[in-house]
Parts: structure tokens; C-alpha cells; sequence
């Protein structure tokens, strides 16, 4: 369930239908750093989580905030 929401969560972001949950977001989907602060902003609210900056820097792909998630949503 949380992979899902995530995976729709990227999906509205990107604008598009179709994602690779292994793609880079920065280079291959273009989402600047701003964009991902955002994003993670809206992570937050969704799950009741905290994503901590040394976290943040840690986000490459999808599988890496599902992961990232899935280990602080209990």
C-alpha cells in the first residue's frame, strides 16, 4: 500500500503515467532540488513521518523514498 501511494505520489510530480522505480529522479526524471524538498514536504504530511536532510541527500530513485517510508511508517 505505501509503495503504491508513493509510486502514484511520483507520478502526479513527474506528470506522467509511467515510471522506472529504479530511474534517477534528478537526472533522468529532472526534478531540481527544490522540486524533491517539496516532495518530501508532501511525504511528510501523507505518512506523519520526518525526513531528516541527511535523508534527503540520500534520495535518488523511487525504490529509495519507498524504502525510506516503508522503514519509518510502523
Amino acid at each position: 500500500m505505501i509503495k503504491d501511494k508513493i509510486i502514484e505520489m511520483v507520478k502526479e510530480e513527474l506528470l506522467t503515467d509511467e515510471i522506472d522505480i529504479n530511474a534517477d529522479l534528478t537526472n533522468d526524471y529532472q526534478i531540481d532540488s527544490i522540486g524533491l524538498i517539496e516532495f518530501v514536504m508532501s511525504l511528510e504530511d501523507e505518512f506523519n513521518i520526518e525526513i531528516a536532510d541527511e535523508e534527503l541527500q540520500e534520495l535518488r530513485s523511487t525504490k529509495d523514498v519507498i524504502d525510506l517510508v516503508e522503514s519509518k511508517v510502523k
